[in-house]
């Protein structure tokens, strides 16, 4: 009987440890997200500003960062967080906007650029919002 006490009393603390990490990490993985949805929105701001400045080589640039933060968004989200499911088709719209955007400002179409990554910001915005209670 006393083994069997013990035997709890070792699989309840390695529970509470087990919980204990696999909250850490769940909660590091959504702040990794929101840090590069706002790094997203930032740089494809940037992108915009530059856009309408009629500097496209800069908007393509600044798009360019956008979509990296994209992608390592979509690589830290969490697959069982109900805004995951919402968040990912507005991270993959932003990075195809975002893509429109490099090109068009590769070419020197600063205004195609600057319409692509206002469209790309407005998705990387909805996706943000899915997180918006982890930000305050």
């Amino acid at each position: 009987m006393l083994k069997i006490l013990r035997n709890i009393k070792y699989f309840l603390i390695f529970s509470i440890i087990l919980g204990s990490i696999t909250s850490y990490t769940f909660a590091k993985s959504l702040e990794d997200t929101v840090d590069h949805i706002d790094e997203m929105q930032s740089h494809s701001s940037d992108a915009i500003m530059h856009g309408e400045l009629g500097h496209a080589s800069d908007a393509a640039a600044h798009a360019k960062t956008a979509i990296t933060h994209g992608k390592a968004a979509i690589q830290t989200l969490p697959n069982d967080h109900k805004s995951s499911k919402v968040a990912l088709p507005h991270l993959r719209d932003s990075i195809h906007h975002l893509s429109e955007a490099v090109s068009h400002g590769e070419q020197g179409h600063a205004n195609q650029a600057t319409t692509h990554a206002q469209q790309g910001l407005a998705h990387a915005e909805a996706a943000a919002l899915q997180f918006e209670a982890i930000r305050d």
